[in-house]
């Protein structure tokens, strides 16, 4: 096929994979308006003091207050439980890892059986509200009424290799089946989970998938399966966080560490979908033909630099260069996708903040 066919097929499929990128609505309502369930917002931490203190100082900034905010101290080594006291948050000590577990979700466990709300919100330490965020996500969860929300918190980027994470970003928005003309905003993200505190106990909350390395997601099929609502939308403009900033490498191990385990929690028919999209990019770049017929290839080459960009712009601080980059970015998801399909089916085992995880064990030890 020359590159004419295959640019078209790529296109098509890009369209089709990446239609929409579904948003919050933000507006806001009279703080009295809303329902007088309590929150109670719940964060795992693992030396995390080189961001805790941004979430709970823009936690504490909001116009609307939680119920209570929840620190699980998950045997950090550095400040990460002094900072939590100093901005007054309630703060658990992660009791010793149980056989079968890993340790976020078990973290996360331990901090809702000790949740007096009624709703929890579970956020990542490296995540912020921002201005009025908390009253937009608690308004959003009502107006919704479903009894999951699953948020993928807008990126905050600053570096340059920070930008490495485009193509993941969106693999991980089609995987969660939210963006084709016939998704319906179901999926989960790791980052920010809203869920009411009866339906997460109902269905055996972060237990009943203690051994999974995408925690959110297989908490939201769970969910799913036993027929529990949950939908999922990006946060532009509501939560913000900033991930791996300490240099390429985190932006490596990070992304390495669980996304080949999260491609066995894609649904066969997405799974072949964003293979087939993959396979058409990397054709569409080296198509011989498109040597001979260099006028096309720019042209098609801008639409698929437009068609990133629509995209990306809602996940994180992408700009129309960083779209246009889109062949390097290809590249890194590639190297750092073989890298992590060694590491969980080959050797079996990879590590995370210090912990290392024996994936056939389906422990984190």
């Amino acid at each position: 096929m020359n590159v004419i066919g295959i640019g078209l097929v790529t296109i098509l499929l890009s369209i089709f994979l990446l239609l929409k990128i579904p948003k919050m609505k933000t507006k806001l309502i009279p703080k009295d308006e809303l329902s007088q369930n309590g929150f109670s917002i719940i964060i795992p931490a693992r030396n995390e003091e080189a961001t805790i203190g941004k979430l709970l100082s823009s936690i504490m900034s909001q116009a609307v207050q939680p119920l209570e905010v929840i620190v699980v101290n998950d045997h950090s080594t550095d400040r990460t439980k002094q900072i939590a006291h100093e901005y007054g948050a309630k703060v658990v000590d992660n009791p010793p890892l149980p056989l079968g577990w890993l340790g976020k979700s078990w973290a996360c466990w331990n901090g809702a059986k000790h949740a007096n709300g009624n709703i929890l919100l579970f956020m990542d330490a490296d995540t912020w509200f921002t201005e009025a965020g908390f009253l937009k996500a608690v308004h959003f969860f009502q107006e919704q009424k479903k009894s999951i929300l699953s948020i993928h918190p807008y990126h905050q980027m600053k570096r340059g290799y920070e930008k490495l994470s485009a193509i993941f970003h969106l693999v991980v928005f089609i995987a969660s089946g939210v963006t084709t003309p016939f998704g319906k905003k179901r999926g989960g993200f790791g980052q920010c989970l809203i869920c009411e505190k009866a339906a997460y106990f109902a269905i055996g909350g972060h237990e009943s998938i203690k051994g999974e390395i995408v925690e959110n997601l297989a908490l939201i099929q769970h969910a799913s399966s036993k027929g529990i609502s949950a939908h999922s939308y990006s946060g532009k403009a509501v939560i913000s966080m900033r991930m791996y900033q300490d240099g390429i490498g985190s932006v490596w191990k990070g992304w390495g560490k669980s996304f080949a385990s999260g491609s066995t929690r894609t649904s066969f028919p997405r799974l072949v979908m964003i293979i087939l999209w993959i396979s058409s990019l990397f054709s569409f770049l080296t198509n011989r033909s498109s040597l001979e017929q260099p006028y096309v290839f720019a042209i098609i080459y801008m639409i698929l630099v437009l068609l990133f960009y629509r995209s990306l712009k809602d996940i994180g601080n992408f700009t129309l260069l960083d779209a246009s980059l889109f062949p390097v970015h290809l590249l890194f998801f590639f190297l750092v996708f073989v890298y992590s399909f060694i590491r969980t089916f080959v050797l079996r085992n990879t590590s995370w903040k210090g912990r290392s995880i024996t994936i056939s064990k389906q422990k984190d030890g």
